[in-house]
């Protein structure tokens, strides 16, 4: 490229950012969509399956918060020197139902519906404004498996990034030398079990695991340059070593334009991982929170079918005798739902145990006057749904 005397080339970025916004107001929304992916005899159905499922989830993601558009193009001495259509959606998607699936002669078609919820969690770490420390500042062992381009890495980008990630949010990271007498040198799909295995092997309190994948995406000639693109897609998932309970796990997908695939492939692990870490980090932190010293953990209690204010208050009593039941408060009163707040000296899904059993509901019977019994709806970390019937 020629350049006269000590003019400085002209450069031109011409940058555009474009907002489509379908839902303008924090809350969830529920959307209809479809997700495709190529038909390939070489791989598996149910891997074919989950690529249209992950589609279908961007696209639910896009058309229930908004896709972000932000184009780059870079010019010098009327040259193109680069090209990068960058996208992100900040939702979260809490549940989706399979509505049908179907193939035609090239792909796999998924249609779902699923509830979004259009809160803003922040594109980067900083936004986050939480700090660890507020939890006891627990010991974290950190394990990601990554496959780049068909190839299985040993040394992972990914969870490089996820471990200096947790580093600057004050977790204490153990080291793979501390492990009690269990090897973990070969990596394979990981899961909530293994994120177990893998705490209890470290004597961590809490363990992070993943899977990271990058695989090409196409590629485009654009003058005398061809682009490749790569996408990535992680899973990332924090388990409880006492309980074993699930504390969050997150999902992250990117698509990366390079010089070369094996960039693309790389900035595309990057991002998508990024994309993951804001929403597991702060959903950690928050159920953590929720466990104090002692072992208590706070939780909502929402009970559907209450026929009255007497009745609310008579369930208040009743659970006031279990014996891991404490801090009971009626929050708040309707015909169609009761929300009590509760401290509680385990994990949700065993306090729906014991409001299942036998012996609460007979003294459910005594205290309300009528046959019944309460039946778990739904339950997370922090919260249980039960159903008087």
């Amino acid at each position: 490229m020629r350049r006269s005397g000590n003019m400085a080339s002209a450069i031109a970025i011409v940058c555009a950012t474009l907002i489509a916004i379908s839902c303008c107001v924090q809350g969830s929304v529920i959307v209809t969509v479809s997700g495709v992916a190529a038909l390939d005899s070489n791989c598996d159905i149910d891997d074919i399956r989950d690529q249209a499922i992950r589609d279908a989830w961007r696209r639910a993601a896009e058309q229930g918060a908004g896709l972000f558009l932000h184009a780059e193009t870079r010019v010098e001495d009327l040259m193109l020197v680069s090209s990068e259509l960058s996208t992100w959606v900040d939702a979260v998607i809490l549940e989706y139902t399979v509505l049908r699936a179907w193939e035609d002669d090239l792909f796999y078609w998924i249609e779902i519906e699923a509830e979004v919820d259009t809160f803003k969690l922040g594109q980067t770490l900083e936004s986050l404004g939480v700090a660890i420390e507020s939890v006891g500042d627990p010991r974290t062992a950190v394990r990601i498996s990554e496959v780049r381009l068909g190839e299985r890495q040993e040394l992972s980008i990914s969870e490089a990034i996820v471990r200096e990630a947790l580093k600057d949010k004050g977790f204490i990271l153990v080291e793979a030398s501390e492990a009690s007498g269990v090897s973990f040198a070969s990596l394979g799909e990981e899961n909530a079990q293994t994120a177990l295995e893998l705490a209890q092997a470290y004597a961590a309190d809490v363990a992070v695991v993943g899977n990271v994948e990058a695989v090409p995406a196409g590629q485009v000639e654009i003058g005398l340059f061809t682009w490749y693109s790569a996408r990535a897609y992680t899973d990332l998932t924090a388990i409880l070593r006492s309980t074993g309970e699930v504390l969050a796990s997150s999902y992250g997908e990117a698509t990366v334009p390079a010089l070369s695939l094996e960039v693309a492939s790389v900035e595309a692990i990057e991002r998508a991982v990024t994309s993951a870490l804001p929403s597991l980090m702060f959903e950690a932190i928050a159920n953590l929170s929720m466990i104090n010293g002692s072992g208590l953990r706070a939780m909502q209690l929402v009970v559907e079918g209450a026929r009255s204010l007497h009745e609310a208050q008579q369930i208040q009593v009743a659970l006031g005798t279990l014996r891991e039941v404490s801090d009971i408060e009626l929050r708040q009163y309707g015909e169609a739902l009761t929300a009590y707040s509760v401290a509680y000296l385990g994990p949700s899904d065993s306090l729906g145990r014991e409001l299942e059993q036998a012996a609460f509901s007979a003294l459910l019977r005594s205290y309300l006057g009528r046959d019944t019994r309460m039946t778990v709806v739904a339950l997370d970390f922090g919260s249980i749904h039960v159903k008087l019937e």
